[in-house]
């Protein structure tokens, strides 16, 4: 019982951070959105992706540019599951983060790209969360590349341009946004990218998965400069272009809308007799039905009785 209840109360929980943590400073929407990959997980050589916990598990990515800061790029790594109340904390050993460079789709295997950077979440935070743009940041570095050398094998160079992170709790997945300055960090206005997510929870080799390299175009790129120099330049990095109010209050009604299904899933739920975990090659489907046995072609992981 506990186990289905789980799922709306991860529901309530996230819809909670949403209306507690609601940003004030704006009140216009993005002029550039895009969601990009999501073709399914890709796994490190060696890895099995039912390794990889689940709080670990990627979706796809997510870009957003405000009205007010055009320069600000939120770059979003969405995640399989919902977020719990700590989601970046030293006990679950997660390491996150992103590759962005530009010129081709190769270029960063051979050093000859004109920019690569790389970034990753902090990984043992025991802090309050933050819910938009705020003084919490992470360094951006760049790689100093050499011709015919990896840029994995390269230096990493801090660029001095500080990175705002923040966590968005939608009911059903989280999100981890970091606030990236175009203009400081000279992204262009086509670019590639991929993010990973892997945990260190004692198999060899660590269990990653990745967002496949996506070919971003981002079509506001021409109204960054402006936007730096108006707002400090690198001084103004880390004053807050969070969430509008716009966003949040649809934020809001997609997370009332996604707890009522919930709800209404859970009434089904609650009248069947067994919860089972099957596998089917690399995909886990957990199945709750009347039937103890799974679906044909499908292995039987692990039964639950409910009632």
């Amino acid at each position: 019982m506990n186990i289905i209840k789980n799922k709306v109360v991860s529901a309530l929980l996230a819809l909670a951070f949403l209306l507690i943590h609601q940003p004030s400073n704006a009140s216009e929407t993005y002029i550039w959105q895009a969601d990009v990959g999501g073709l399914g997980n890709v796994v490190n050589q060696g890895t099995d992706i039912r390794q990889i916990p689940l709080y670990a598990r990627l979706n796809n990515l997510s870009f957003r540019i405000t009205n007010s800061n055009p320069d600000g790029l939120f770059y979003g790594i969405r995640f399989s599951e919902g977020f719990d109340t700590s989601p970046l904390s030293e006990d679950k050993r997660i390491n996150v983060g992103f590759w962005l460079w530009d010129t081709s789709v190769g270029c960063i295997e051979v050093g000859n790209c004109n920019l690569v950077l790389f970034a990753e979440a902090p990984s043992q935070w025991s802090g309050k969360y933050p819910f938009s743009a705020s003084k919490n940041t992470i360094r951006i570095y760049r790689v100093d590349q050499v011709k015919g050398k990896s840029a994995y094998d390269s230096e990493l160079v801090d660029t001095g341009c500080p990175a705002p992170w923040w966590i968005n709790p939608v009911p059903g997945y989280g999100v981890l946004y970091f606030q990236l300055s175009i203009t400081c960090l000279g992204i262009p206005a086509e670019f590639y990218t991929y993010s990973f997510a892997g945990a260190d929870i004692g198999i060899k080799p660590i269990p990653f998965n990745f967002i496949e390299t996506t070919l971003v175009i981002n079509p506001v790129w021409k109204l960054a400069k402006n936007s730096f120099e108006k707002n400090g330049g690198k001084a103004g990095l880390q004053k807050n272009f969070g969430l509008t109010n716009k966003e949040v209050a649809g934020q809001i009604s997609d997370s009332l809308d996604t707890i009522n299904e919930q709800i209404k899933n859970l009434q089904n739920e609650l009248n069947k007799k067994f919860k089972l975990t099957c596998s089917k090659g690399n995909k886990i489907q957990n199945l709750f039905t009347n039937s103890s046995k799974c679906p044909a072609g499908s292995k039987l992981l692990k039964r639950v009785k409910l009632r």
